[in-house]
């Protein structure tokens, strides 16, 4: 890859966790402007979806949404040594983050090599790791873990860090953000010692972590975009693709069918269901591939990240 030139991945997001979600991504699969998918492998159907996916479409790079938060788990839970609700699912973050305390970090990497082992298990090399609702990025332990878990898999990961963080005049405007704000507040309001000793340090954890992947020797993109979340617009795809960095930067789309009579399952945020069909339709209907022509952008996958990173040495190649 040239260093002046620009690459994004298209990652769609929840694959496997409901068929109104995975019919939405198949749809925007169908245009060639996704290249890869990250897969709830813990949901009862995500086995049959991903094989189903790769007959049909054996170029998507079918990556692993590392997931403690939401849905069932797929290791026995009976001794407690996970955190779960009263439904047996795991607890949403925000319940996570009141338990961390209380991990058993053994049974949590039994439960994530067990998700890894749904797409290895079906005879297909996971495409990357990245962690559902970032989780596994803003606790240490947990990142270690991660980190551990790609060096020995020889997987890249996704960079935890967003744009609207490291970049936050141009993108500050994301979601996202608004969202890890209103949730910071809550906690605040809910546990203030607990929030003002563990806060600082997972934010400065978080700040360093291209960084410590870079150490460890584990591949990610450059920039992680994360501000079409909650805006799926034209004007807004126009900004995110006119000022995209060089290097390669990774999309991540949340799609779906119309949902008509689906439930919503465990763990998949009730204010994200109406947008993803219209993030569907900025792919289907060719909004995103007009714009990266129109930019000279070019599209990727997981497997085009460079095996040396002597080209994102900056923390920041593009000035805030």
């Amino acid at each position: 890859m040239e260093n002046d030139r620009r690459y994004l991945i298209v990652t769609a997001d929840d694959f496997g966790a409901a068929q109104w979600i995975d019919q939405g991504i198949l749809k925007a699969i169908e245009t060639g402007q996704v290249s890869t998918v990250s897969a709830l492998t813990n949901f009862p159907r995500a086995r049959h979806a991903i094989l189903d996916l790769n007959r049909r479409y054996p170029r998507i790079g079918i990556g692993v949404h590392l997931n403690i938060t939401s849905g069932p788990p797929l290791t026995d839970p009976i001794d407690g040594s996970l955190p779960l609700n009263t439904n047996g699912q795991f607890p949403g973050l925000e319940g996570l983050l009141d338990r961390l305390r209380e991990l058993d970090f053994g049974a949590v990497e039994a439960e994530l090599r067990r998700q890894i082992g749904v797409v290895s298990d079906l005879g297909i090399t996971p495409d990357h790791l990245s962690s559902h609702h970032n989780v596994l990025a803003i606790v240490p332990d947990l990142q270690m873990l991660m980190i551990r878990l790609a060096q020995e898999y020889g997987l890249p990961v996704r960079t935890p860090i967003a744009v609207s963080q490291t970049h936050s005049r141009r993108y500050g405007y994301a979601k996202t953000r608004q969202r890890a704000t209103r949730s910071i507040l809550r906690m605040f309001g809910q546990r203030p010692w607990r929030t003002l000793i563990t806060l600082p340090a997972a934010y400065l954890r978080l700040r360093r972590s291209k960084r410590i992947l870079r150490e460890n020797g584990v591949r990610s993109p450059d920039h992680l975009i994360d501000s079409l979340y909650g805006i799926p617009t034209v004007r807004n795809i126009r900004h995110i693709l006119f000022h995209l960095p060089a290097g390669t930067s990774e999309l991540v789309v949340h799609l779906s069918d119309d949902r008509g009579d689906y439930a919503i399952p465990d763990g998949i945020e009730r204010a994200s269901a109406e947008f993803r069909p219209i993030e569907r339709n900025l792919i289907t209907n060719g909004t995103v591939r007009r714009v990266m022509e129109r930019e000279g952008i070019v599209l990727a996958r997981y497997a085009d990240i460079p095996r040396t990173r002597e080209s994102s040495d900056r923390e920041d190649p593009v000035a805030p």
